[in-house]
């Protein structure tokens, strides 16, 4: 029984880590749109919003946090 439970709870975590890696990829998909639309198509954040679907909001915060990682980056 207890091996079952440990092959259990590590196929499990597998799948949860797989979720989250998969949720990452997603929200950096996302800001990698925001910031080609912007620097790259020259684009408003309103322009990028309406294309996107975002709200306002949301494609400044998208921003920022790429800003964030680009400045991680070349630190």
């Amino acid at each position: 029984v207890k091996m079952y439970l440990t092959k259990f709870y590590k196929e499990d975590l597998r799948k949860r880590k797989r979720r989250f890696t998969d949720c990452t990829k997603a929200i950096k998909i996302k800001i990698i749109k925001v910031i080609y639309n912007r620097y790259f198509h020259n684009m408003k954040f309103e322009e990028i919003a309406t294309k996107t679907g975002y709200s306002i909001r949301r494609v400044y915060q998208l921003h920022n946090e790429g800003l964030d990682e680009i400045n991680e980056l070349l630190q």
